[in-house]
């Protein structure tokens, strides 16, 4: 995702006091992380992406396998707001 995305992604949910992100597809948890930083303490993301048995046979991102889906925003201040 390319800056300028990240940044329409975080005004949008501080501008709309956005509460609850649900996500499709968490791949490396990059803007699974950004949205949880971006939420008031009292707001959660419920991230959604395939098993890594089934992302590694149906997913071919370059260097990435099923095992590191939501890998970004593990170590995250903001960690406690994701469901995954």
């Amino acid at each position: 995702m390319c800056a300028g995305e990240q940044m329409i992604i975080e005004a949008v949910i501080r501008c709309r006091a956005v509460q609850r992100v649900f996500e499709i597809g968490t791949c490396n948890g990059g803007t699974t992380r950004l949205s949880a930083e971006a939420l008031p303490d009292s707001g959660t993301v419920s991230t959604l992406d395939l098993p890594p048995a089934q992302f590694d046979a149906s997913q071919d991102p370059a260097g990435f396998d099923g095992s590191e889906v939501g890998k970004v925003y593990l170590d995250s201040p903001a960690a406690h707001k994701v469901e995954q």
